[in-house]
């Protein structure tokens, strides 16, 4: 378990890093895509805070759930 959060959380990090630098190739600047990733930090506390309103435990699929709301809040930030 603990090497699935560890390999998960890594994917986390990995996924933000990779999507600023993404986002820079696309759009020639290194400042826009700051604005735009700086969404994802209240993505994620919107992650954690429904989690503690649920009751439910931080697990597999809910750290593949955080990854994929990463994708979705960057998508709507572009637009």
């Amino acid at each position: 378990m603990r090497s699935s959060f560890f390999g998960l959380g890594l994917g986390v990090a990995m996924a933000i890093v990779l999507v600023y630098l993404l986002i820079v190739v696309n759009f020639q600047s290194w400042a826009d895509p700051l604005i735009i990733v700086s969404a994802l930090p209240a993505a994620l506390a919107g992650i954690v805070w429904m989690l503690f309103l649920t009751g439910k435990h931080l697990s597999v699929p809910a750290l593949t759930g955080a990854i994929m709301t990463m994708g979705v809040a960057t998508a709507n930030s572009i637009f």
